[in-house]
C-alpha cells in the first residue's frame, strides 16, 4: 500500500533523523525532496505494474 510506504518514511526519516538535528529546516526540506522523489519511484511502478497486466490480459 503507497499509504504505508509514506507512513513508513515519515516515521523513519522525518521523525527519527529531524527532531533530533539542529539543521530542522534543512533537514526538512531534504525530507520534502527525497519524499517526491520516492512518491515517482512508487508512481512509476504502479504505472509498470498496471501496464504489465495489460500486457498479459492482451495476450491471454
Amino acid at each position: 500500500e503507497p499509504a504505508e510506504l509514506n507512513a513508513l518514511y515519515y516515521t523513519f526519516c522525518f521523525q527519527k533523523r529531524c527532531k533530533d538535528t539542529p539543521f530542522f529546516f534543512t533537514c526538512k526540506i531534504f525530507d520534502i525532496f527525497f519524499l517526491k522523489i520516492f512518491r515517482i519511484l512508487e508512481l512509476s511502478l504502479l504505472l509498470y505494474i498496471r501496464l504489465e497486466n495489460q500486457v498479459q490480459v492482451i495476450n491471454i
